[in-house]
């Protein structure tokens, strides 16, 4: 082994050390004061004492008398409970632990299986453990700021990716019943989440795995319709009027708030009022862009369902995942997608449409838009157009770039000789 081959690794290896660290901090050991899954968690327990599920009046109480600090409140959108039956299902094991065993358990969960999850799809990059792009592949994975910030405030969505991630790496050399479990676990918690991985399964004819998706999703759906005839009927009523405050004005999801939380969203809606100041053009600017881009990933793609095994089947998954992310209702925390592309991107880095793709993906690694919106950096440009549309939702742009760069790549279907130089995949 050459001495430079040597430092190189050294190299790699110590930022591996520092992405681990990054992880560790700004993920589970910032979890003390996490909120997120208090959500689901009294919905679940609720639903085990037969009570209504979404239920706002006595959220609080409920909470805290679980063990939550009594300093800690929620917002009246986390105190309007709108996870579906079949998520309280999934998560009622939880509800039977205190708040901070829940807690504790959850997160920790959640960074294992997460490291795991890295550490599996690693193996889809690179020659071994010593090949640089490898080691690349697992510091950009451990960097990924909004898995940091979905662990950290427990958010049920980091789960949701975990097992789509699992499931689409078991689902990527076998048809595997496994992977259909997985997947309808997450699916039954977040369907919006989960749905790009049902339909990957679908584009690339697992039919084991969708087979058996579709019964867990049926037996889990069935054992929640049976939970919920045991409640209250009112709940119906009370679930609509939960998802009124959720997207009504002012509400988590109303990307025209008049409070700058909105910036905390990734869909496609949040950039284009700003720049529309319509509700309506932004809407139907976002779903028909996302609807345009379906379009063209399935004609892409679907030319080579039959091939998961040429390099197309994490660009396909980590594309369409992307996609899914811009014209509805999406936190930042579920931008942690961008590791699925990752693997196609670390696979190729001697593409110069995967090393753009990386340059693009850079914002993912920072927490961009809380630092420019809550260290007062932009108080005096807040009114201003660009600010607004260009500079606080750049995590959005950078996710379309994405997306734009990959596709590009497969319409071209081949690079350039004098726009790639290599780029080999060096094994120390």
């Amino acid at each position: 082994m050459s001495k430079s081959k040597s430092i190189a690794f050294a190299l790699m290896a110590l930022l591996v050390l520092v992405a681990a660290a990054d992880f560790t901090l700004r993920g589970p050991l910032r979890a003390a004061n996490a909120r997120d899954l208090a959500s689901p968690y009294v919905s679940a327990l609720r639903l085990i004492r037969r009570q209504n599920p979404y239920l706002s009046d006595t959220f609080q109480s409920d909470w805290h008398s679980r063990g939550a600090s009594q300093n800690v409140s929620m917002d009246q959108s986390g105190q309007h409970p709108i996870y579906p039956p079949t998520a309280l299902i999934v998560l009622a094991p939880l509800a039977t632990l205190s708040w901070p065993s829940a807690i504790w358990l959850y997160t920790l969960g959640c960074s294992i299986a997460y490291v795991c999850l890295v550490a599996l799809l690693s193996t889809q990059v690179g020659d071994s453990i010593r090949s640089l792009r490898r080691l690349g592949f697992i510091v950009f994975a451990l960097g990924i700021s909004p898995i940091h910030a979905g662990i950290a405030e427990a958010n049920p969505s980091i789960i949701v990716l975990i097992l789509c991630g699992f499931a689409l790496f078991l689902a990527s050399a076998s048809d595997s019943p496994t992977a259909g479990i997985l997947l309808a676990l997450g699916f039954c918690v977040k369907p919006t989440t989960a749905m790009a991985a049902v339909l990957v399964l679908l584009l690339y004819r697992r039919v084991k795995s969708l087979s058996t998706f579709l019964g867990v999703s049926a037996l889990i759906t069935i054992g929640a319709a049976i939970a919920m005839s045991h409640v209250p009927s009112g709940w119906r009523a009370d679930y609509q009027n939960n998802l009124h405050m959720l997207f009504g004005h002012n509400g988590a999801a109303d990307f025209a708030a008049d409070n700058t939380g909105r910036f905390d969203l990734v869909n496609l809606q949040v950039p284009l009022y700003s720049a529309f100041h319509s509700v309506r053009l932004a809407n139907v600017s976002a779903v028909g862009t996302a609807g345009a881009l379906a379009i063209v990933w399935l004609s892409i793609f679907y030319k080579e369902r039959d091939t998961a095994g040429n390099g197309s089947y994490w660009l396909a998954a980590g594309t369409l995942s992307l996609i899914a992310l811009l014209p509805v209702y999406q936190r930042n925390y579920n931008a942690g997608v961008i590791l699925l592309m990752a693997v196609w991107i670390f696979q190729n880095l001697d593409n110069v449409y995967a090393r753009s793709a990386l340059i693009a993906s850079a914002a993912f690694l920072f927490p961009g838009e809380a630092i420019l919106r809550k260290s007062g950096i932009g108080h005096q440009f807040a009114n201003t157009g660009t600010w607004n549309t260009v500079v606080i939702p750049h995590l959005t742009w950078s996710i379309l770039a994405v997306i734009v760069i990959c596709c590009l790549y497969k319409v071209r279907n081949c690079v350039p000789a004098a726009l790639s130089s290599p780029l080999p995949d060096t094994t120390v």
